[in-house]
């Protein structure tokens, strides 16, 4: 009797119910993960590993240690970027390769991307510590939005705070708290 497939689902939202439940009509295992073990979508699984999608090192280690053939990403930058890795990693096919993941969902990236092939797109900068951001501002125009990069976050401030050049340094202090590149 050969191996029954397995499938790597990268969360278990109510939203990915209905992609676990056809994969298990293709008589698929079905495998999900994710930090929050509480999700509806987990009971629908056959077998549920908590673990953060957005660690795209430790999903790769977990698809290895189950033997995956398949992966799918949930409706998230992160998750995207983590299945079309994973898949890279191990020979999975049907994903974009992991640069152009990259290119297409982080931000920064993205805008250079659209710049140097004249794709309109308002003007951005990107910064990975907050003195070369706080040097920039010193020329910019306003308002501003400053935002991660690597997903819409809830800690993105609206440009309509950013019109007061006496603000916008105290913002951006706030803002790299984290150790992440940001745009302007």
């Amino acid at each position: 009797m050969s191996r029954k497939k397995k499938i790597l689902i990268l969360n278990g939202d109510h939203s990915d119910i209905p992609l676990i439940q056809a994969a298990k009509k293709l008589e698929l295992r079905v495998i999900t993960t994710g930090n929050i073990p509480h999700l509806i979508g987990h009971h629908y699984a056959d077998e549920y590993h908590c673990i953060d999608f957005s660690n795209k090192d430790e999903i790769l280690k977990l698809s290895q240690q189950l033997h995956i053939d398949y992966i799918c990403s949930n409706a998230n930058d992160f998750g995207a970027i983590t299945a079309s890795y994973v898949a890279e990693e191990m020979g999975i096919g049907g994903h974009d390769s992991y640069q152009t993941t990259l290119l297409l969902h982080q931000k920064d990236l993205f805008k250079k991307f659209a710049f140097q092939h004249q794709i309109p797109t308002p003007y951005t900068q990107s910064f990975d510590n907050k003195d070369e951001a706080l040097k920039a501002v010193e020329h910019d125009h306003f308002p501003l939005i400053i935002k991660p990069v690597d997903l819409i976050s809830k800690d993105e401030l609206n440009g309509n705070y950013l019109d007061d050049s006496q603000l916008v340094p105290a913002l951006i202090l706030t803002n790299f708290n984290d150790n992440k590149r940001r745009t302007l």
